[in-house]
């Protein structure tokens, strides 16, 4: 249970960066939580089609596939943008 009165010497300042950790701590096991269910649930199998193949493979493999190829896109794309402006 957390306590509104600070420890004897604690000033309001570090009781917020305490609390702050504590949430941080909460919102970060949640965020793992998610992860490991959506890696769950994703797991059976999928086509892609390409434009002369195609591939059967795990869905989460397909979305991690394409979420790298979009940050390496962005990354790439970043500096035409900065010298456009």
């Amino acid at each position: 249970m957390v306590s509104d009165v600070a420890p004897q010497g604690e000033g309001r300042f570090q009781s917020w960066r305490r609390h702050r950790r504590h949430v941080r701590k909460v919102v970060v096991g949640l965020l793992l939580v998610y992860v490991f269910v959506f890696a769950a649930l994703n797991t059976h199998h999928t086509r892609i089609d390409f434009v002369f193949y195609s591939v059967r493979t795990r869905t989460l493999f397909a979305l991690a596939v394409v979420a790298a190829l979009s940050f390496v896109a962005g990354y790439l794309l970043r500096g035409r943008r900065a010298r456009r402006h």
